[in-house]
């Protein structure tokens, strides 16, 4: 009987173990993915301040070439005024055509340089409402992500204080264990995947879904011993009430 209890107690420490494993993994995995998050959430903000930045430099630009073609304008609309000044002084019909078309084709620049400025003031006065709004926007974003990165931080001090007490309590349960259980426990884990137990049921072990030896399974059911799966060498357990008396397997 002191066997029977043994074996069940062990048991019941391996499986608790491997709950613990489990969970350890699973703490580590959220606290693996909270660097992940707030880079994403850097990241984001650093894309959108980037647009805002790009919007700002093309008004920049906008206007300087806005303000270059004022200038040729300016210079285009003198030339104009002094060929209308020449056009007065001519003395012949040849010169007076050839004055004519100087002075069409420079009204044709004057109109060309007009349009391009008149464009460069629209897109100038929408790139200055969509920066206004991009910005507002971008102090929201900031916000949103100060108050994200607090909620990660809390977020991270509980998962590692829930790691904490887990190793402490998964310590707690190796110390019960006998070394060369725990041992072996550990090198199972190492090459299946980190499940080190699996679950016999209905004669089958229910990870890698082998049947069991017939004996294998009576000697399972009678907690005589702790036993291997013959496939994939993995702890077996059974549920506590398929485990029976002995003597009602006779």
């Amino acid at each position: 009987m002191t066997q029977e209890v043994n074996v069940k107690e062990t048991i019941t420490l391996l499986r608790r173990l491997q709950e613990s494993d489990m969970e350890i993994e699973e703490i580590n995995g959220k606290i693996d993915e909270i660097p992940k998050k707030r880079e994403a959430l850097n990241r984001g903000l650093q894309q959108y301040t980037q647009k805002v930045e790009e919007e700002e430099n093309r008004l920049t630009d906008s206007r300087k070439e806005r303000r270059q073609l004022e200038h040729s304008l300016e210079d285009h609309n003198l030339k104009d005024a002094r060929y209308q000044d020449q056009l007065m002084q001519v003395k012949t019909n040849k010169e007076y055509r050839a004055l004519l078309t100087e002075i069409e084709q420079l009204k044709g620049k004057i109109r060309e340089i007009e349009d391009k400025i008149l464009d460069l003031m629209e897109e100038a006065e929408e790139l200055e409402k969509s920066i206004r709004r991009r910005k507002k926007k971008l102090e929201k974003n900031k916000q949103e992500v100060e108050t994200e990165s607090h909620r990660l931080e809390k977020e991270e001090e509980a998962l590692n204080h829930q790691l904490e007490k887990r190793e402490n309590f998964k310590r707690e349960l190796e110390n019960k264990l006998p070394l060369e259980l725990l041992e072996q426990y550990n090198r199972i884990k190492s090459v299946r995947h980190g499940i080190a137990l699996a679950e016999a049921k209905d004669g089958f072990c229910q990870v890698c879904h082998v049947r069991l030896r017939p004996q294998v399974y009576y000697d399972l059911r009678a907690n005589k011993s702790i036993l291997l799966c013959d496939n994939c060498n993995r702890f077996l357990f059974l549920r506590e009430d398929e485990v029976v008396d002995p003597t009602k397997l006779m």
